[in-house]
């Protein structure tokens, strides 16, 4: 492919080289932003990088079964998370803002 920048007209790239830098975009995505059908699926390493939970509370966590996880069905010892339920976890149990809750105790009255 050649050199391509700015002063080249969009119109003068080939069906190739357009295809080419349409991928190339595409893998840089998938690397920068981690979406790719394997970062759905997470170790105990990306879960405490995420959620800011150290391992061992993590374990914890999946022993007393409060976070959603898999393990392998050959009855292997690692564990896996899938990322939207995850997030979903994350997501259960917000807390109150001051306002709204003075706001509850409001309605009540």
């Amino acid at each position: 492919m050649s050199n391509i920048d700015d002063s080249k007209f969009l119109a003068t790239l080939t069906v190739g080289e357009f295809r080419r830098i349409l991928q190339s975009n595409e893998d840089i995505n998938k690397v920068t932003t981690g979406t790719s059908a394997e970062s759905d699926i997470m170790t105990i390493d990306e879960v405490a990088e995420l959620t800011g939970y150290s391992k061992a509370t993590l374990y914890k966590f999946t022993h007393e079964r409060r976070i959603p996880f898999y393990k392998p069905a050959h009855g292997g010892r690692r564990l896996y998370f899938v990322r939207a339920e995850v997030i979903d976890w994350m997501q259960k149990h917000p807390v109150q803002t001051t306002e709204d809750y003075c706001n509850e105790k409001l309605n009540h009255f």
